[in-house]
């Protein structure tokens, strides 16, 4: 029910929200569209995905909020393999928060104004918004390093986010929520 083969789906997941996307788009020229999207709804979930994307080769490709204009989205028109669109849209809640260390959990395919719908809702706020704040996600921010127009105040997102949880072949890495240090190579900047 959350594995979706439809053209429409398809299209919708193939490129981005750039101006050279949306043409191509318009104009029926789609390189290479995804075989599948899929919504999971759980690290669980992820977890599968990826491992049967090892077992199985498939490309895998997160799908966030879809602004892309990296063009990250889209497989190599010369993929032979079954492109799998990863939309991580279920993943979209703001889990909790600690009032006293000021740390939330949020699951990585929030979009921005929903997350900080959430979290305003409590009297919070993550206080990063960049240019693609409406279609873009958390994950998305933290995949790319994302600088919002307040970055002077809050910070960078890579200054903002503490730990995260990264599903690879395998298993997750789980990185703790730990303030900055000068003792070496961090993993969470790493990823």
């Amino acid at each position: 029910e959350n594995t979706l083969t439809d053209d429409h789906d398809r299209v919708i997941h193939w490129a981005g929200k750039s101006v050279t996307d949306i043409i191509k788009t318009l104009q029926n020229r789609f390189d290479r569209v995804p075989d599948v999207v899929v919504y999971p709804g759980s690290e669980d979930e992820v977890q599968a995905l990826v491992d049967a994307a090892v077992e199985l080769d498939l490309v895998l490709i997160p799908f966030g909020g879809g602004p892309s204009i990296t063009r990250s989205l889209q497989a190599r028109p010369e993929e032979t393999r079954t492109v799998v669109s990863v939309d991580l849209g279920r993943l979209n809640q703001v889990l909790e928060i600690d009032e006293t260390s000021g740390l939330a959990r949020i699951q990585a395919g929030v979009l921005g104004p929903d997350m900080e719908e959430q979290l305003n809702a409590r009297g919070w706020t993550l206080g990063h918004f960049p240019d693609s704040f409406n279609h873009s996600t958390l994950g998305g921010w933290a995949a790319t390093r994302s600088s919002g127009m307040q970055s002077d105040k809050y910070g960078d997102i890579a200054e903002i986010i503490r730990g995260m949880n990264v599903v690879r072949p395998g298993g997750i890495v789980r990185l703790r929520p730990l303030p900055s240090t000068s003792t070496g190579p961090s993993l969470r900047e790493m990823f």
